[in-house]
């Protein structure tokens, strides 16, 4: 699919920091374009919703597996570096899924994927349990809206 992967931003906002609105729209197209075209897939960071949606693009269309998205106020530095990984590993043909806990992606937790709507798509949502390592409690909840079935 050719459709834009621009984000709206507020053009009254001239204090944002994201790359689009430093270079500008056309300018941010041109960039998104040159890195699916020279890797297969781009990470988009969205910083002004609580909590982040911090995303994938590219892994279905180039990959044949779900984009993934972190639906945290993770640092971008923090956010990028799992999503490499998980990007490496989709490559390498490993296959992330539902139902199924993952010990090896943020050492010393167990992560897990549960569907999730991110715009009109479906997403792979990488679910984060809380600091005592339980899949229950505010920062756990706060990541399930979204979510198309929880498993």
């Amino acid at each position: 699919s050719n459709r834009s992967l621009i984000m709206e931003h507020n053009d009254k906002n001239k204090s944002c920091q994201c790359l689009q609105c430093m270079i500008g729209k056309t300018a941010f197209a041109a960039h998104e374009n040159a890195v699916m075209e020279k890797y297969g897939w781009l990470v988009h960071y969205v910083f002004d919703t609580n909590p982040y949606n911090i995303h994938t693009h590219g892994l279905p269309e180039n990959f044949g597996h779900p984009d993934f998205q972190i639906f945290a106020n993770l640092s971008q530095t923090t956010a990028h570096a799992i999503l490499v990984d998980l990007f490496l590993r989709v490559k390498s043909g490993e296959k992330f899924e539902t139902g199924k806990k993952y010990n090896d992606v943020l050492k010393g937790y167990d992560l897990k994927f549960e569907l999730a709507k991110e715009n009109d798509r479906i997403v792979l949502r990488l679910i984060f349990p809380g600091k005592d390592g339980k899949f229950e409690g505010e920062f756990y909840e706060s990541q399930l809206t979204g979510i198309i079935n929880i498993n």
